[in-house]
């Protein structure tokens, strides 16, 4: 072969690119070995959802490792956007683990898996103390906006009554009861918007002129 064409091909053999790199496979049926479970879930439920008794849903896409471990995880998507539902699902997929891929009997990493996680939060989870910081919060936040509503005002003077009586009970000082009502007033003012918060302000708002109505004589 005469020596130019033999350079020739040598050098189109080295310019040649290389061959595009397979992405990862999704896979759609993933064989667990762990999921976490119910108390795992709630050691990580987002503590602003809990306060507002609030459920959401995220989806993380991660890779897998040769052990089966999620790695590399990132959120896809979160519902609703901005009350930590992405970063808890995040720390939840360090508790999944799936059955090793093998090939010829040997361990191998088995492409990505997407994995939609839904929060709910269990009936009882939020105690008393919370739910009424909760209620008291967003009256507060109601009449900074209407100061006028006579329902703000009676829904915080109901609640921040119930607030006070179980501080006592729970030994707080006065200094810590209203550092209380000032950071629920805050968090409630910070995350106000209309849906399902204005939803759980009118539960709030019920349940307050119910029990006024009943302990006050007509």
């Amino acid at each position: 072969m005469p020596a130019l064409l033999l350079s020739m091909m040598l050098f189109q053999a080295a310019a040649a690119p290389p061959a595009p790199t397979a992405k990862p496979s999704v896979m759609t049926q993933p064989d667990w070995v762990r999921k976490p479970n119910a108390e795992e879930f709630a050691r990580y439920y987002p503590e602003q959802a809990q306060r507002k008794h609030e459920g959401g849903r995220a989806t993380f896409e991660c890779k897998v490792a040769v052990d089966g471990s999620l790695v590399d995880c990132k959120v896809l998507e979160e519902s609703p956007q901005g009350d930590g539902f992405g970063e808890a699902a995040l720390k939840v997929a360090a508790l999944f683990k799936m059955r090793p891929l093998t090939k010829d009997g040997v361990p191998v990493p088995g492409g990505t898996v997407r994995v939609p996680i839904r929060f709910v939060l269990p009936e009882g989870a939020v105690d008393t103390m919370s739910a009424e910081l909760s209620c008291y919060g967003q009256a507060a936040a109601l009449a900074d906006r209407e100061p006028k509503s006579s329902d703000a005002w009676t829904a915080m003077a109901y609640f921040s009554t119930q607030i006070a009586a179980q501080s006592a009970m729970a030994g707080s000082t006065p200094t810590m009861f209203e550092a209380s009502l000032a950071s629920a007033h805050r968090g409630a003012g910070a995350t106000a918007r209309p849906g399902p918060y204005e939803a759980d302000l009118r539960r709030c708002i019920e349940f307050a002129n119910k029990r006024m109505q009943a302990v006050i004589p007509k």
